[in-house]
């Protein structure tokens, strides 16, 4: 009864602020920005990382369309590697490419089948595509995508591959099982998910964290209302508040599950525990989903793309959430 009476006053992501100088140049540009871009470009246009500024700096202001076509040119890249791809996806989908990000995830599929996070990430953007389906109005195509995402999540959950993030199974079940109460909503009935893992799972908080990058080490920590920090360390709050798994080999997905949520400020950060600083693409990237009510009918998602400082060695905040 608490938690279907409080209200969420508000999800606040940490400010966008990086240092690197081309960041300056743009701001002092104003109308001017695209002269800037190609100057810029004939001296940094060879990282990735430029490339990703810029397409962030474009959508922050309201460019979405440049930002998609300024994101993508890390692809034509001599330095991009699957990294890079990821990367592009992520931005994409927060940009309002979503079927190009698809297409891109698929790439990344087959070419890194011996890890289960690509398909998990695939099915990810398949359901938020069988949503927009969904509202439209094309029942037919929202059941094909959502049909197409429990297979690719039994799959992840199911199949032995050579790698294996911990707590994985867990998320992905998550996942899977939201999946198949949409697929059941419209009407649809086999599935691929088998019945000893079928079970509905609703919280009033559910955070995941994801990262580009392997051979790294990124903890999320939400701190509680009452001042408990949830991490690595201490995965179990008074409140019920849970972290499932600490993932220590890259990638992710770690999570933060709270079923019945106070009210109050929940601060969520991340910290970089080890990190690759040989990386083209720049420093580790995170894709942070919120989402409130998962499970239930007033369900509601906000996705935080998050650049982590490998120089600080502090925690990094990543966003709150306030709750009345």
């Amino acid at each position: 009864a608490l938690a279907g009476a409080l209200e969420t006053a508000g999800i606040e992501a940490a400010p966008w602020s990086p240092s690197r100088p081309w960041i300056a140049v743009l701001d002092n540009a104003g109308p001017n920005w695209a002269s800037a871009i190609e100057q810029l470009r004939m001296q940094h246009g060879s990282a990735p990382v430029f490339w990703f500024d810029v397409a962030e700096w474009l959508f922050r202001h309201n460019y979405p369309a440049e930002a998609r076509r300024a994101v993508e040119s890390a692809l034509d890249l001599e330095t991009r590697d699957n990294q890079t791809l990821s990367i592009v996806a992520a931005r994409l989908q927060r940009y309002g490419g979503l079927d190009r990000a698809i297409a891109l995830i698929e790439q990344l599929c087959d070419r890194e089948d011996e890890r289960p996070q690509p398909p998990r990430t695939l099915a990810v953007l398949l359901m938020q595509r069988a949503e927009v389906h969904r509202v439209a109005g094309h029942r037919d195509a929202a059941l094909a995508d959502l049909r197409r995402a429990i297979v690719l999540l039994a799959d992840s959950v199911l199949t032995i591959r050579r790698e294996n993030a911990r707590g994985f199974e867990q998320t992905a079940l998550m996942d899977a099982n939201l999946a198949v109460q949409r697929y059941r909503a419209l009407g649809g009935r086999d599935h691929a998910l088998p019945t000893r893992l079928v079970q509905m799972l609703d919280t009033d908080i559910r955070i995941v964290m994801e990262w580009n990058t392997p051979r790294t080490d990124l903890d999320l920590w939400v701190e509680q209302p009452n001042g408990e920090d949830v991490g690595f360390s201490y995965r179990l709050a008074r409140n019920g508040g849970q972290l499932t798994a600490d993932v220590t080999t890259g990638y992710g997905p770690e999570e933060f599950l709270l079923h019945a949520a106070g009210p109050g400020t929940y601060i969520i950060r991340a910290k970089t525990y080890a990190t690759d600083r040989t990386n083209p693409n720049g420093p580790s990237s995170l894709a942070v989903r919120i989402i409130r009510n998962f499970g239930r009918a007033n369900q509601s998602e906000e996705l935080l793309d998050i650049e982590m400082d490998p120089d600080l060695n502090d925690r990094q905040q990543v966003g709150t959430i306030v709750i009345r």
